[in-house]
């Protein structure tokens, strides 16, 4: 597997004190084999390592798309953002919304934090065939595997319109060195502590050039 990721990293004008991830159980730190959010070892805490500004884990345990457009203002935009890391997918499917809506829901989210200087990173959670892993692992049998494709095609068409919005730049592959690797999982769909400490290396390599040239790496 390979890790891709689009858009650019030009120097911004200098904006925002923080760098805010929302999200849900990925984000959170959710470890399946010990049923607990183990947020001193999630993804934001590890790229807090990496990075000279403040890193805010504003992530929420099962959460979903619809549930997180109402809280931007007080768990994003109130920590002054200068970037911002969205992650959302895997509870809108296990509570059966509709792509259409998930969609909606990401574009309303990215509305309400652009403000035309924020960098915005959206994480594509899943690859095609961790897609459907994590497909036939929700549905438990009770799906077959060319209802789940349709479903990640679905996704894939999402994630590719919501990538062409401005200042906002798409990480894909987040699970590289991590999934199929069982040092690093914990359960069948979740990382372990060592899997988010990859994690945050997949997605800060995918921020490197922009944190790179506006001076946000810690040396």
């Amino acid at each position: 597997m390979l890790l891709f990721f689009t858009g650019c990293g030009e120097e911004d004008a200098k904006t925002g004190t923080s760098i805010v991830c929302i999200g849900d159980d990925y984000t959170v730190g959710f470890d399946q084999q010990f049923n607990m959010m183990l947020k001193n070892y999630s993804y934001p805490a590890y790229l807090a390592e990496k990075v000279n500004i403040p890193v805010v884990n504003a992530g929420a345990e099962n959460e979903t798309s619809t549930q997180a457009v109402s809280r931007i203002s007080n768990d994003v935009l109130s920590k002054d953002p200068r970037i911002v890391i969205i992650m959302y997918g895997l509870n809108d499917i296990k509570s059966q919304i509709f792509t259409t809506t998930t969609e909606e829901n990401l574009r309303e989210i990215i509305k309400k934090i652009d403000n035309g200087k924020r960098k915005i990173y959206l994480v594509k959670y899943y690859t095609d065939e961790i897609g459907l892993a994590i497909g036939k692992e929700l549905a438990g049998g009770f799906i077959d595997d060319a209802y789940i494709q349709v479903l990640i095609s679905l996704n894939n068409d999402m994630f590719v319109s919501l990538s062409s919005l401005k200042n906002v730049t798409l990480i894909e592959n987040i699970w590289e060195g991590i999934w199929g690797v069982p040092a690093n999982m914990s359960g069948n769909m979740y990382p372990n502590r060592d899997g988010y400490k990859i994690m945050a290396d997949n997605i800060f390599k995918a921020m490197e050039s922009y944190l790179k040239s506006n001076n946000l790496i810690k040396k």
